[in-house]
């Protein structure tokens, strides 16, 4: 899971703990504890949205998009209006050349960065290119090839940089609160099974639910991103400068689905 999905399930794990007034009571150190980790990690995973390279990386992609924007209306408007029917003719090419390629502004990075890369370089064929001539769009183009140029550039930088020393540890982080919350759970699921009582089975389904979602839902569409992005199609799941799409990392025991609480992993 990413970082932010791994936050998200321990804090809904310690809200569902504390809202339970048996497991609350039961278990009130190590909620503590986990709930301290918890803050410091949703901390982290925020520091790292809010990093200036990510900044970088989303204002450049909003010139991109803006950018192809600005040679889609032109391509338009001469669709609409042109002085000669070789022009016309020029205009239609172009608008069909726009349209197979399927670029829109808010496509995932790695999507726009390669359809973009790839409609420049179809536009740059010299059948093509006396297209764009003939109906005066060199200089869209030209400005289109430059943002997605810069626009590279920033994801290079983003991924090449990491932060200043000692600003920024979400994977230290990261792992201190899933240690924590599999000490939780594993506590959890043998006082459970010694007990032999139902006082934690209102919890225990609460929290199987929310696992079983995660495992048909988040870590799966996680697994297809990733297969997808080794074959360049889309962006690996990240939301920091620094590697964070590791497996799931909140491994717990399981004995039955009603008893004790669901691995993750």
């Amino acid at each position: 899971m990413t970082s932010t999905q791994s936050q998200e399930l321990i804090k809904y794990c310690v809200e569902q703990a504390q809202n339970d007034e048996k497991v609350s009571a039961k278990f009130a150190d190590t909620l503590d504890g986990l709930q301290l980790l918890s803050g410091e990690l949703d901390g982290q995973v925020k520091n790292g949205r809010a990093s200036a390279l990510t900044v970088d990386v989303r204002n450049a992609k909003l010139r991109l998009g803006y950018c192809y924007r600005c040679l889609e209306l032109f391509v338009k408007a001469r669709n609409i209006y042109s002085s000669t029917d070789a022009m016309k003719k020029s205009a239609h090419s172009l608008d069909l050349i726009l349209k197979k390629h399927g670029i829109r502004r808010k496509m995932n990075q790695v999507d726009l960065h390669d359809l973009v890369y790839n409609l420049v370089d179809e536009l740059s064929q010299d059948a093509n290119a006396a297209d764009v001539k003939a109906i005066g769009a060199e200089m869209p183009v030209k400005e289109l090839m430059h943002e997605n140029d810069e626009f590279s550039k920033a994801l290079h930088n983003r991924t090449a940089k990491k932060p200043e020393a000692g600003s920024f540890h979400l994977n230290e982080s990261r792992h201190k609160a899933e240690v924590a919350y599999r000490d939780f759970i594993n506590k959890l699921n043998v006082v459970a099974s010694m007990e032999k009582s139902t006082n934690y089975d209102a919890f225990i389904q609460l929290m199987n639910k929310e696992i079983t979602f995660y495992k048909q839902n988040v870590i799966s569409a996680n697994k297809r991103a990733k297969t997808l992005a080794e074959k360049n199609l889309i962006e690996k799941p990240q939301e920091a400068p620094v590697s964070e799409t590791t497996e799931a990392e909140s491994d717990v025991t399981t004995q039955g689905p009603d008893k004790e609480v669901e691995a993750v992993g």
